[in-house]
């Protein structure tokens, strides 16, 4: 999570929060295993549960968070009388909503890994878009994926 605000009047505030990193915190919380690798969940103990936890999410009380942050990076909202009852409008200026998928073992996802990545090229539009997804989020067994470079065969404009 990050908390960003401006140096002038209005004060705008923005906030980014990651659901992964979210969700690792609250699996460390119940003391549940899993592995991170950058953004994707390489293993999960209990993927059942991890998944009724990220389901959370979107349920937590965010206004009130939201406002309690702004308080706690802008002191003008409790210093200025004229701003002690005054309170952000928040808006959702960019959204991801993940679909990730996790397999029971590596030699299934070697399997199908050719399939992941030719198929949203060869079906995708518009025509500019690349499939760098799958490869930016394998874990290899000697350490973590690379990012895939731009004209690769894996990742290709069309």
């Amino acid at each position: 999570m990050y908390v960003r605000i401006q140096t002038w009047f209005p004060f705008t505030v923005q906030i980014y929060v990651n659901g992964h990193d979210w969700l690792a915190q609250q699996l460390a919380k119940k003391r549940s295993g899993f592995v991170q690798h950058d953004n994707c969940f390489t293993e999960l103990d209990d993927p059942v549960a991890a998944q009724r936890l990220a389901d959370r999410f979107f349920d937590l009380a965010w206004k009130s968070r939201l406002n309690r942050w702004a308080q706690q990076i802008n002191p003008l909202l409790k210093q200025v009388p004229w701003l002690r009852d005054m309170e952000y409008r928040w808006v959702i200026d960019q959204f991801e909503y993940s679909t990730d998928v996790l397999f029971r073992s590596r030699q299934h996802l070697a399997e199908l890994y050719p399939r992941l990545l030719t198929t949203p090229r060869s079906t995708s539009r518009p025509r500019t878009s690349s499939c760098s997804w799958a490869a930016s989020c394998m874990a290899t067994s000697k350490g973590s994926a690379q990012p895939v470079p731009e004209g690769s065969p894996t990742r290709r404009s069309h």
